[in-house]
């Protein structure tokens, strides 16, 4: 299976010791590690070849639904979170405008904007878990952000069987 150039086969992933498999996908633009989780009635290799399909389906829909992602962050109220997070940070004394220096040396103006905020996301990290439905695997999020407004955490987000997204908080 392609997608954005990522062939979906066995040979782009390794056996994993946490999880059944772990690679790496192209999604909103930048290279995001993923783990895959199979039952374990079948060997795994065989889980692979049967949900190809399903794992590219999986990689698309998150893809597609940036907005519905970044739409549960925003409800959460992730970006009064964020300048909470970066006013604990150094403050610029240099600047007329209120700003402090990240952990990873990048500056943030506040009032920080939804856009500034939106455009800052990217993809840590996601898990697609087919242990309890083939068909409809749960997918865990971890989102970082840069200028990275949460000192090394990141944001976990959720989508269950039914493709319900849910900001879970900080995680890391």
């Amino acid at each position: 299976m392609n997608f954005n150039g990522i062939k979906i086969e066995k040979a782009n992933f390794k056996v994993s010791d946490v999880f059944s498999y772990e690679g790496t996908v192209q999604l909103w633009d930048k290279n995001t590690s993923i783990a895959l989780d199979f039952p374990k009635d079948k060997p795994e290799d065989e889980y692979f070849d049967i949900l190809a399909e399903k794992i590219t389906e999986q990689i698309k829909w998150i893809e597609e639904n940036r907005e519905k992602i970044e739409k549960a962050l925003t409800d959460y109220g992730c970006i009064s979170l964020a300048e909470d997070w970066a006013s604990s940070a150094e403050k610029a004394d240099d600047e007329e405008q209120e700003c402090y220096i990240m952990e990873d040396g990048q500056k943030v103006f506040f009032p920080i904007s939804e856009e500034e905020f939106l455009n800052s996301l990217y993809f840590e990290s996601i898990s697609i878990d087919f242990r309890s439905d083939t068909e409809n695997p749960e997918i865990e999020l971890f989102i970082s952000c840069s200028p990275d407004y949460f000192a090394y955490h990141v944001l976990h987000v959720s989508a269950d069987s039914e493709k319900n997204v849910k900001c879970r908080g900080l995680a890391g």
